[in-house]
């Protein structure tokens, strides 16, 4: 998956495919496999990377698995998701925030911290 997204040209290639893509994901995103998750955690936080607000539309899909999983016990999930919010919060925008706030409630913008 890596090699793809960091491919030459990749958002340009991405950016058509965000809806067809977006189910799967978001399967990943449901599974009970734990690294089943955090890899498509992974893919969250890098396709945010790429195409920035583009993922704003999909982010609706994609929000509802990883809100559930906030409430883990594990500290370690729990950073990755925050990290993951956070970074699609810098690269998507406001937008991306309001959307993030509404279904995550405990997501503290790390813009509102400084």
């Amino acid at each position: 998956m890596n090699e793809l997204l960091d491919a030459p040209g990749s958002a340009e290639k991405l950016i058509p495919v965000l809806k067809a893509i977006s189910l799967p994901l978001r399967a990943g995103l449901c599974s009970k496999n734990t690294d089943t998750f955090i890899t498509a955690l992974d893919a969250v936080k890098k396709i945010a990377q790429l195409v920035g607000d583009h993922l704003i539309p999909h982010l609706g899909l994609l929000l509802p698995p990883i809100s559930s999983r906030v409430i883990s016990n594990d500290a370690k999930l729990r950073d990755l998701i925050y990290e993951t919010l956070a970074i699609c919060e810098a690269e998507c925008g406001e937008d991306a925030l309001k959307l993030i706030r509404s279904r995550v409630p405990t997501y503290n913008s790390m813009n509102s911290l400084k």
